[in-house]
Formats: C-alpha cells, structure tokens, sequence
C-alpha cells in the first residue's frame, strides 16, 4: 500500500492564521445574560451547556455536554467589556462511535473575541463510524462504511484543539467566524493495515498522527432579538474541514435557522442546517448534509438560581 507523498509542513500557516484571528479588530455584539453582581465583577458563576444532535449525509447522533466555572475579567461601561470573562471546566461527549472527554479552558477578554482550548481522550468503537482502515481518501458515503464495518478495530484517539471565534453585531446583522485548529494522535492496534483511518467527528480520512484546521462561519440576520424575549435569527452559514497529512478536505454552503421560543433555561435553542456540499471527495452533487439540533445553556450564580 501507498502512503501519501510528503507535504510541507503546516504549523507555520497554522500558526499565522491563529495569530491573525488574535489580533483581527471587530466590533462588539451582544452577550447571553451573565449573573448578578457588582456592575464591574459580578459574582462566579456557573456555566453548562448541553447539545443533542441529529443529522444525515453522514448520519449523526451526539449528545455533548460541557460544565464551567466562571469568573470576570476586567469589566467597564464600555461595549467590548461587558461580558468578559476566564473559565475552566470539561466536556463530554457521547454518539455511537465514541466517547470523548478531556478538560477545557475558555477565555474572552474582550466581547467580540473569545479563545478555548481543549484537551480530550476518545475510545473509538468497531463499527461502521468507527476507525475503518482507508488507502484513499474517497469511500466514505454511509453505504460504503456499513459494507467495511467488520474490518473497523476498537481504538482511541487524543486531540488537542484551540480555537479563536469573532463574535461580531451591526444593528440585526450577525457575523461569526470560528476557526479550530487540531492535533490528533489514533492509536490504532494494527497501525500498518492502511495509510489512513476514518475519523467520524469530523467525516475526514485521516493519517494516525494528524494536523487539521475545521472553520465555521455564518452570517446572520436576527428576527427576534432573545435575552428575555424569543429568539429567531437566520442566514447563511459555511463549513470547511482540511486534514493536512492525509490531504481530505470537504466545504459545506448553505442555511441555517436558529429559534428559542421562550427565554427560560428548560426551552432548548434549536438549530436547523441544510448543507449541500461544494468540496467533497463522495457527496459532491448528492443529498446535502442535514442537521438539527437542541441546545440548553444555562448560567448560574454560586448558590442561586438559573437564567
């Protein structure tokens, strides 16, 4: 079997694309509310979010979960210091093919820019979404995996992932870009069977010790404004995924709605995607990708209620 040709190496263009989302300027947008405190440092709180998610072409099914303790950072009657803040937590995540849970740190020290890192550990199952040995980097509809599932081998992959998001709100217009930027390490029981492996988080083939860079951007118009009213906002969003050892790649354009039909925590915020796929080494000119998903966010201050 063949290994890919050598390519050069990514971290400098990594590192330079980071360092420009770091110091890109932007404009504030508005924040969830935060729990009361003092106007300048509010009292820690605690944050957690839950998010089940639905979707095909590839199928999808993942709940994950994430639990924070969070603090302040310097706050003024300013528009980009009135939701700053440092907190430290971890998530946890659960689908057919894996759990995955790891530690994460997050950080906005000013409204439009916020910074997370995560470390996380994953034990991969053996089955269809699990990890498939792959010579190239095409093959991967849902069709084809379920014909391969008894050669998938139970494994586990570690990651790290950092990721800068700009955060940015004109009026009713809403712009977010979010870029994450991930090393991957699989460890494989029979790491010579294939040059490649299938890793189902992100629909890539990719190689056992892997650089990849995932962005999602969106452009929203918001109907209904939320905060302690209903939430209705829509747009166009895009998606591109590059593993750089491996060479797959795939680029998603399309719709998406979100809506929170009352501002209390027990009402999830639901996000429905439609998106057809532009790159793609299979689904180019096929059904596009489908995605629905509930979201719960909940702030609470140390001993008091939820909002």
């Amino acid at each position: 079997m063949s290994l890919a040709p050598p390519r050069p190496c990514p971290h400098a263009f990594l590192l330079a694309l980071l360092l420009a989302s770091l110091l890109a300027p932007a404009p504030s947008w508005g924040s969830a509310p935060e729990p009361a405190g003092s106007p300048d440092r509010p009292a820690p709180w605690l944050w957690f979010r839950e998010q089940f998610a639905l979707g095909g072409w590839p199928s999808l099914v993942q709940s994950e979960t994430r639990l924070q303790g969070r603090a302040a950072l310097h706050r003024a009657d300013s528009a980009i210091f009135r939701a700053t803040y440092a907190g430290a937590g971890g998530v946890l995540a659960v689908s057919p093919a894996f759990v995955r849970v790891g530690p994460r740190l997050s950080i906005q020290p000013v409204d439009f820019f916020e910074l997370e890192v995560q470390g996380d550990w994953a034990l991969v199952f053996p089955m269809s979404s699990g990890l498939l040995p792959y010579d190239v980097t095409s093959g991967k509809l849902n069709s084809q995996r379920d014909e391969r599932k008894e050669e998938a081998v139970l494994g586990q992959m570690w990651s790290v992932t950092v990721s800068p998001t700009l955060k940015l709100k004109a009026g009713p217009v809403i712009v977010l870009a979010n870029v994450q930027f991930i090393w991957a390490w699989v460890i494989d029981p029979d790491p010579g069977r294939s040059a490649y492996v299938y890793d189902a988080a992100r629909d890539l083939a990719i190689e056992r010790r892997e650089t990849m860079v995932q962005g999602q951007y969106a452009l929203l118009g918001e109907i209904l404004p939320g905060g302690d009213r209903p939430l209705l906002r829509a747009g166009a969003v895009a998606r591109h995924r590059v593993a750089f050892g491996s060479g797959d790649r795939s680029l998603v354009v399309g719709g998406m709605v979100m809506v929170k039909p009352s501002p209390r925590p027990a009402w999830p915020t639901l996000i429905l995607q439609v998106l057809p796929y532009v790159i793609d080494a299979d689904r180019v000119g096929s059904v596009p990708q489908v995605v629905l998903a509930g979201q719960w966010e909940v702030s609470r201050p140390k001993g008091g209620p939820a909002r």
